[in-house]
Order: C-alpha cells, then structure tokens, then sequence
C-alpha cells in the first residue's frame, strides 16, 4: 500500500516525465497510460518500478530516439530514488492496432536495461490487455483508442496460465476510478 506523502511523489514523477515526454515529442505523443502493480494495488514504493505505455503517432525517427534516450538519462539524475525503476514503452498507434498478427519498432527503456529498441509483436499481449482493460489514462484518450478490444472468448482462452482470473473482471472498474482519485 501506498501512504498519501508517497501518493504526492509518485504524481509529482508522474506530471514531470509526461512534461518531459511531451517536451521530447511534441504532437507526436497521443497518449500516456499508467498499469501494472501501481494500478493493481501492490506497487511497493522502495522497490516496485513505474509502468508506462506511450502511444506516438508513428514509429519514432533517429531524432526522436535520441531526445527520448537523454531525457530519460537526465531523469533518472534529477531523480535518483526513481533511477531504473521507470518503465516506458513507446508503441506506435499503428503497431498497437496490428500487435496480434506482426510485429513493429518499439523503444523501451525498463530497470536493468538501457533505452533501445525492440521488435514488439503478440509477446506483448498481456501488458496491452491490461493497458486496454484497465490502465489509467495520464494523457490522451482511452486506452481504447488504440489498443482493439479483447473478445472475452480469446482473451479467457489465452490468460487461463497467467494472474489475469476471473477476480480482474471484478476489480476493473474500482481500479481504475480508484487510482484516478489517489493521482488527482
């Protein structure tokens, strides 16, 4: 659980990586959304990281990639008690649409590992299905918007194996309003 002293850090490094992120790509960032253990509800403030998808126009160009690669250095130096412990995907809107079936150039910069690029594909199904069912929105418009929905019929199928049970159908609406009062 999180304290309220907590709560005000986590949305001051929140509401400055989204500037920074907006500084480094301007209108090319459509969106920013918040999931895993902090959206969940067992985010660890000394330990757990911060998960972060950021939905940009296009593929970023060499340009881009190297203003997002220095801003996130300077970040973590201005934030030591954060330093590797944010996690960013960049993800085109179109490599979100077509995830399932190809894949696309995706930046990620996650603890232990430098910002750089990775080919993502339908390896990412279970983080997109948690963005998309119930990831905070900080920028933009609803997760939605990019990411398909996920047919109960598929989706029960393909999670039988992981954390998402049926208990994730019951907490999807309080999670999401819930983290939304705590970060406003």
């Amino acid at each position: 659980m999180v304290n309220s002293t907590q709560l005000v850090d986590i949305k001051t490094i929140l509401d400055q990586l989204l500037a920074e992120i907006l500084n480094a790509l301007g209108s090319k960032l459509k969106g920013l959304y918040l999931y895993g253990s902090l959206v969940w509800g067992d985010f660890d403030y000394g330990v757990s990281d911060i998960d972060l998808l950021a939905v940009t126009s296009d593929d970023l160009s060499d340009s881009d990639f190297n203003k997002l690669k220095r801003m996130h250095s300077e970040f973590a130096a201005k934030h030591p008690f954060w330093d590797n412990r944010i996690e960013v995907q960049y993800a085109s809107s179109s490599g979100l649409k077509t995830f399932r079936t190809g894949s696309s150039k995706m930046a990620v910069i996650s603890p232990g590992e430098p910002f750089h690029i990775i080919d993502a594909g339908n390896d990412w199904l279970a983080n997109w299905y948690f963005v998309h069912d119930y990831g905070v929105t900080l920028f933009g418009p609803l997760p939605e918007q990019f990411i398909d929905r996920f047919p109960k019929t598929n989706s029960s199928k393909q999670f039988t194996t992981t954390p998402f049970s049926g208990k994730v159908m019951f907490r999807k609406q309080r999670t999401r309003a819930h983290i939304k009062v705590m970060l406003s």
